[in-house]
């Protein structure tokens, strides 16, 4: 497979030939398709990005793996913190310099949980822990200043009572620390939590140069908010309709969003589901609304399921035969 370099600012990363649809893609990893523990791979800065949601011991092989654009393994991190009894990891993102960021919880011996940011480098173990002591960061993404921005849930302690507001959007400055908390939750018109995951899907958040971007399916918002945690867009976004097609009860309203990504250029898809399998929706930031797209298949009983992000203005997706079975990693223009 012909592999072509392109840099990027203060990361160098091999990168694929954009020729046509689907010119190129590779087997995915074992450690992508591992049925047992596995999240859905993601795609970040280039680099393909699997791990595992949970972790019960300090020893073992490694729960996040990171493979370049060729599908070659670059590092295998096994994450864990001191004094826990287990590790849940919620997402993982590539920074600007290559170090490998992860957002979770901590499950301490006696029960309790603390929310953690970890920096990860090559195939060393953490490098830099920053403690969340309140709160669970479900979402992260890395700012090309070195800094990250992270969706929180409910504190660890909430009880439900309204009158508890916390800030679902923490900014950390390069140095580790908490820089500042915005988007309190009593500004959403959702009963359930924002970051967390609900029958609409989970939020998608991108970072670019002059900000951050969130998308939060549970109140159908998209926000943007500038360096400095002004908000600067924040428009209400129509869900896509759940579709039916058998005959069994499905108690869902809208189509679940399973996964984002954010190309260079600005444009946002979503990768949905209803009762049709995996679609692909564009986000019209001027009709505000999410239209469906059809990307090109490969070959002949091939076709795009599962979007896993974006790689510049190119989309990645898992790719499958029509019964089901997977395939591989596949790269695509855009539809």
């Amino acid at each position: 497979m012909k592999v072509t370099t392109c840099l990027l600012p203060l990361l160098v990363i091999p990168c694929l030939p954009r020729v046509s649809a689907a010119t190129e893609r590779y087997e995915p990893p074992s450690a992508c398709v591992d049925p047992d523990n596995r999240s859905l791979p993601k795609v970040d800065r280039g680099m393909l990005l699997c791990y595992k949601k949970w972790a019960d011991s300090p020893p073992g092989a490694p729960n996040v793996s990171v493979f370049d654009g060729n599908g070659r393994q670059t590092a295998g991190n096994r994450l864990w913190l001191v004094g826990a009894a287990k590790v849940e990891i919620k997402d993982v993102a590539v920074a600007p310099g290559g170090a490998i960021v992860a957002v979770g919880s901590a499950i301490s011996p006696s029960g309790s949980m603390t929310g953690y940011l970890v920096t990860m480098a090559g195939s060393q173990s953490v490098v830099r822990v920053v403690q969340l002591k309140t709160s669970i960061p479900y979402q992260v993404c890395a700012a090309p200043d070195g800094s990250y921005w992270t969706l929180m849930g409910p504190p660890v302690d909430f009880d439900g009572d309204k009158n508890k507001d916390y800030e679902t959007l923490l900014h950390i400055n390069s140095a580790g620390q908490v820089s500042g908390g915005f988007l309190p939750r009593s500004g959403f018109k959702t009963k359930a939590d924002p970051a967390v995951p609900t029958d609409e899907g989970a939020p998608g958040l991108f970072c670019g140069k002059s900000g951050v971007s969130a998308y939060i399916p549970a109140s159908g918002e998209w926000i943007t908010v500038d360096g400095s945690g002004n908000v600067v867009t924040r428009v209400q976004i129509a869900l896509v309709p759940f579709v039916k097609t058998s005959q069994f009860d499905i108690p869902f309203k809208y189509a679940q969003m399973l996964s984002m990504a954010m190309t260079d250029s600005g444009a946002v898809y979503g990768g949905f589901q209803d009762e049709r399998g995996p679609m692909l929706f564009r986000l019209d930031q001027s009709a505000l609304t999410w239209s469906r797209m059809h990307p090109e298949n490969t070959t002949s009983g091939k076709s795009f399921t599962l979007l896993l992000g974006a790689d510049r203005d190119s989309l990645v997706f898992e790719e499958s035969y029509h019964d089901g079975s997977m395939l591989g990693i596949a790269w695509a223009n855009q539809p």
